[in-house]
């Protein structure tokens, strides 16, 4: 049987199946620029702290910097009517010797790069 943390991955993961429409895009994106953002930051000296930055941080943060702008996209449709946040809150799946797990980054947009990371 599956029980605690399982269970809860499951339950949400069902949830979301089942009250969600299911797409999935398949797209490609020239990343050399970010690369270079990244390489630059790791190499510096004077790089406040953003030495250990990944591709993921760097892409997390262009996310919660963007969607601010595009409301549509950071909404919930209720069945009634669509709630349209305010604050970017982000989940990101990580694998853990407990499963999958999806902390959520709360007030995403508010962060620095160093925060986020």
């Amino acid at each position: 049987p599956v029980k605690g943390v399982r269970k809860v991955i499951a339950e949400r993961m069902l949830q979301s199946l089942q009250t969600t429409a299911q797409l999935t895009i398949h797209a490609s994106a020239d990343a050399r620029a970010l690369q270079a953002l990244r390489k630059r930051l790791k190499e510096s000296p004077e790089a406040m702290g953003l030495r250990g930055i990944t591709i993921n941080d760097l892409v997390l943060f262009a996310v919660a910097r963007t969607l601010p702008a595009y409301p549509g996209l950071n909404a919930l449709f209720t069945g009634t009517e669509i709630h349209q946040y305010r604050s970017v809150h982000l989940g990101v799946a990580v694998d853990t010797p407990r499963g999958l797990m999806v902390p959520v980054i709360r007030a995403a947009e508010a962060l620095s790069l160093r925060q986020l990371s």
